[in-house]
């Protein structure tokens, strides 16, 4: 239990850690896709060709289990779908200039 306190306390540091928390219902889930997507798109993650989901949840400081959980059940697909929207938008938002 003491670990568990523990392990809440260390994750409410910052928003992006807050992700490591399991999905515990649909708001729950569609907040932190919100907070995935923030992180992404802030910090240009999905410009790296080799990203793969292991690196993504390491630099976010989340389990891949859990990143997975997040994609797959909040935004209802997979992780290279995810990713790919981002870079999608990317060359049709230099394509438009």
């Amino acid at each position: 239990m003491l670990i568990g306190v523990a392990a809440e306390v260390m994750l409410k540091r910052n928003s992006s850690t807050q992700l490591a928390t399991p999905i515990t219902d649909r708001y729950d889930a569609k907040e932190k896709c919100r907070r995935l997507k923030e992180a992404v798109a802030a910090n240009c993650l999905y410009k790296d060709v080799e990203l793969v989901l292991t690196a993504l949840a390491v630099t976010l400081n989340i389990h891949p289990h859990d990143l997975s959980q997040i994609i797959n059940v909040g935004m209802e697909k997979n992780f290279r779908y995810f990713i790919n929207e981002f870079r999608i938008r990317e060359t049709a938002r230099k394509m438009r200039l």
